[in-house]
């Protein structure tokens, strides 16, 4: 936007008092979302949650993978370990992944509300195959 962060605030706050816009404030950062959202918060956590490239990058290989360990994540996403253990301590503490010991290692997985809002998501938005129509009965 051609707006400055001064002007931006403004109309911002402004739409908060007039009760058309909702702010959550999350790790240092305010997201916003229009009053009335259909989101639930889970939804919203979600959102804000895959706003970050790290993040989304280690929720979808979970939810492709079934699960997976931090070495296991690190190895797929570049990252280092311990950039990776803070992020899944971060998604842990969110609700959105959660953590078993198998043996020597820790499989995140993701909690099933998150998991089924990602399987609406990735098949609608990602399905191989066009929707069929079914053909009119003609007999």
């Amino acid at each position: 936007m051609s707006l400055t962060r001064g002007t931006l605030g403004y109309h911002l706050e402004r739409l908060q008092s007039a009760g058309l816009l909702r702010a959550v404030k999350r790790r240092g950062r305010i997201h916003y979302f229009a009053a009335g959202s259909p989101y639930s918060a889970e939804k919203e956590t979600l959102i804000i949650t895959m706003n970050n490239d790290a993040r989304q990058g280690i929720i979808t290989q979970i939810f492709l993978n079934g699960g997976a360990h931090t070495e296991e994540l690190a190895e797929e996403s570049s990252l280092s370990k311990a950039t990776v253990y803070t992020h899944v301590k971060y998604l842990e503490r969110q609700g959105i992944v959660t953590s078993e010991r198998e043996g020597r290692y820790v499989r995140y997985t993701l909690i099933d509300n998150y998991a089924r809002m990602l399987m609406t998501e990735y098949v609608h938005d990602h399905s191989p195959e066009p929707a069929r129509v079914p053909a009119e009965d003609t007999g």
